[in-house]
């Protein structure tokens, strides 16, 4: 995935699944759903049961409603592996807790002597920016505060389905209020936190900004320097001062009055 492309403009494929257990060394897969979504609209829906060849514990079917009766007679992993691989091919991984649907997915492919990987993207991790006062990112609490309807809660079909929604929710967030417009922005801000930025700057400037040793310059509305710096990465550095968690009085300050950024990179002797 290149950092330069939209993310208004990609595919995804929202994924979620049921499984016998809670880790993928040992459990298996149940039940998969995916849905591929792009700017505003579902294109395509893939969805199967799996008769994991192992007994369904009863906690997990009072949990999901799925017994070894109906899975039964459903296909085997191997049976949906070739048209499920082919589904994913078309966009970025996508799910709420995607660690754990990636990994059981990934597993199943394993098992069958076949390597599996794609760019992922989690709606927890995003959530948990974007909605730091909820007391619970969880899909439920989450879809409530969104006011998403969950049609069949804890089956693959209907708990994928609603994180298409949240995924929507979020990324028009990320875009309208975080300035977010490019998988490179989307992937530096999941990974250092959501950015305050002061009137007339953008995430985008900052990561504009070199990742090299030399000095900077924060500057006001007339250009004048506020702060001057040094730092061995000079774009790491100037982050700091504009992420959210950060309530120092400098970075109060900085937020208020900064307008422009300088980067003077060192040059090393001939």
């Amino acid at each position: 995935m290149t950092p330069e492309r939209p993310i208004a403009e990609l595919d995804y494929c929202v994924v979620d699944t049921e499984t016998t257990g809670g880790k993928a060394e040992y459990s298996r897969v149940t039940e998969v759903a995916a849905f591929h979504y792009r700017d505003g609209i579902i294109y395509d829906k893939f969805h199967s049961l799996i008769n994991p060849g192992v007994s369904i514990p009863s906690w997990i079917t009072a949990l999901t409603g799925i017994d070894d009766i109906m899975v039964k007679d459903a296909p085997r992993f191997s049976e949906i592996a070739p048209k499920l691989r082919e589904f994913l091919s078309r966009g970025v991984f996508v799910a709420h807790n995607a660690g754990f649907d990636y990994s059981f997915i990934q597993s199943e492919f394993l098992r069958l002597g076949e390597a599996w990987e794609a760019p992922k993207l989690c709606t927890v991790r995003m959530a948990r920016h974007l909605f730091p006062e909820l007391p619970s990112r969880s899909l439920g609490p989450l879809c409530a505060h969104l006011l998403v309807e969950i049609y069949d809660r804890h089956r693959a079909a209907g708990d994928a389905e609603a994180t298409v929604y949240v995924l929507k929710h979020c990324l028009k967030m990320l875009m309208q209020k975080f300035s977010i417009h490019t998988w490179g922005q989307l992937e530096t801000w999941l990974a250092h936190g959501p950015m305050r930025m002061p009137e007339g700057l953008t995430v985008a400037d900052i990561e504009a900004l070199p990742e090299v040793a030399g000095s900077f310059v924060l500057k006001d509305a007339a250009g004048a320097a506020i702060m001057k710096g040094k730092s061995t990465n000079i774009r790491q550095r100037v982050r700091t001062f504009f992420r959210a968690s950060n309530r120092s009085k400098k970075a109060l300050l900085y937020r208020d009055l900064v307008r422009s950024i300088e980067a003077l990179v060192a040059v090393a002797p001939a």
